[in-house]
């Protein structure tokens, strides 16, 4: 694979800016939201340290039925900071496959971890599988839409969480244990803790999954699981995050259940995240569901049980695809 160029001294600086203190990072006071309407498909019980920050501000102040939800403001990178920052992470391997994406690769001991880092404003965007499209392995429908990558999304059977295509809302409902992870129009995120449930979506999420728990928050990270067995075992994880600016989403896809990648734990995903920058992040299904696909490959990871019909999937496009 061909490496992108090296990096210097200055790219260990930090590379995205902090919101500081008394800056709005929301947006108005008022946002209206739409109801989750339920589908019939059906959570799968599948089975370095980044540099400390202060927490960033959060607007969790409008309303619109009782609702609220945390609303993150993009600020744009250029090429070339992307570029530093791509190679900072210190990847096995790295490429770009299209413009605005790129493909790293940890290979460590015990661990296989592919990452694909979308830079929207060079060109990368993310969206997700519509409601009415059939349950299908990963990249089936990323390649019937001209998609570069792609890799799973939101738990089932039954289905977990909401989630939004192209503006519309489909899934199951926020219980008490699912984060919202959704982008706006204007690419500015919008995410809260998992423990925070919510019966609405905000109607500014024209993409969007669900998923837990959430791995890390305004760069705090998730360190307690509840010595719940599905995060404290080592196992397949697939999860999604962004950078400071949130310019840069994050996907990852860890190996496991084999002789050659023991998979992670919850926390271990969360540092994992956090190594890569990331500032907010949430656990997306995984065991056997975890899966990465690149277009003119097929499958960039080993996934434990290959060929699975997953229930939506996050699809990753370059600029001009």
């Amino acid at each position: 694979m061909n490496n992108l160029q090296s990096p210097t001294l200055l790219d260990m600086l930090p590379l995205f800016g902090r919101v500081q203190s008394g800056e709005p990072a929301g947006l108005a006071t008022e946002s209206p939201e739409r109801v989750i309407e339920p589908v019939g498909q059906a959570i799968e019980e599948t089975d370095g340290p980044g540099e400390p920050s202060s927490p960033e501000p959060v607007d969790d102040g409008f309303e619109s039925g009782g609702e609220s939800q945390g609303l993150r403001q993009r600020r744009p990178i250029s090429e070339a900071r992307f570029a530093k920052y791509v190679n900072s992470r210190q990847f096995t391997q790295v490429e770009t496959i299209a413009p605005g994406v790129a493909h790293g690769t940890y290979i460590e001991a015990g661990q296989v971890i592919n990452v694909l880092l979308v830079h929207r404003s060079g060109g990368g965007r993310v969206a997700v599988s519509p409601g009415t499209a059939d349950k299908a392995p990963v990249g089936q429908w990323a390649a019937e839409v001209g998609a570069v990558a792609a890799v799973n999304g939101n738990w089932f059977e039954p289905f977990d969480g909401p989630a939004v295509s192209d503006g519309s809302v489909y899934g199951g409902r926020d219980h008490g244990y699912t984060a919202l992870f959704g982008f706006t129009a204007d690419g500015d995120l919008v995410t809260d803790h998992h423990r925070l449930e919510r019966g609405r979506v905000d109607n500014r999420v024209v993409e969007g999954v669900a998923g837990h728990p959430t791995l890390i928050l305004d760069r705090v990270v998730t360190t307690d699981f509840g010595g719940d067995p599905t995060f404290t075992a080592r196992h397949p994880r697939t999860a999604i995050g962004v950078t400071g600016s949130i310019d840069v989403v994050i996907l990852v896809a860890v190996d496991g259940r084999s002789s050659t990648a023991t998979g992670m734990t919850g926390l271990e995903t969360a540092r994992l995240l956090e190594r890569l920058d990331a500032h907010h992040g949430v656990m997306l299904d995984g065991g056997g569901s975890t899966a990465m696909w690149i277009s003119g490959r097929g499958l960039a990871n080993s996934p434990s049980d290959p060929g699975r019909n997953v229930g939506n999937q996050i699809a990753v496009f370059g600029g001009g695809s």
